[in-house]
């Protein structure tokens, strides 16, 4: 998906942070093939994108609102906002999807490891028996 380039009436901005997860205190670790991983690396730096839209003084923003037509520049503005909003949304829609699909693999793996865990289960209570 290309990202499309920000006007120049909004700059943005990049700040990392630092996602941590727990990978090793898993019991079932195990018993488990390892299965692509969502989260990465136990720490993993993600950048976060935010965008910082330019100042606009209360008295603008006033006539922008009660003007009987607004001006172009708040329509402008509003597409921008929209814009933005949008293209946070289907990134954030991409990588769900991603990982849907491999909880969705984790998931059919796990059933087929309790059909197995079952079958054994019902061995071993025979020979019990």
């Amino acid at each position: 998906m290309t990202v499309p380039k920000v006007t120049s009436k909004s700059k943005k901005v990049s700040s990392k942070k630092k996602i941590k997860t727990d990978l090793n205190n898993s019991k079932t670790d195990s018993l488990i093939p390892s299965l692509p991983d969502i989260f990465g690396t136990p720490t993993e730096n993600k950048e976060m994108e935010t965008t910082v839209l330019p100042y606009r003084s209360v008295s603008e923003i006033e006539n922008m609102l009660t003007a009987d037509i607004p001006p172009e520049s708040y329509w402008k503005e509003l597409a921008e906002q929209r814009r933005i909003s949008l293209e946070q949304t289907l990134r954030e829609n991409a990588d769900l999807a991603d990982q849907l699909e491999v909880l969705e693999a984790e998931n059919s793996h796990l059933k087929s490891c309790l059909k197995e865990a079952e079958k054994l289960a019902e061995t071993l209570n025979a020979i019990l028996d």
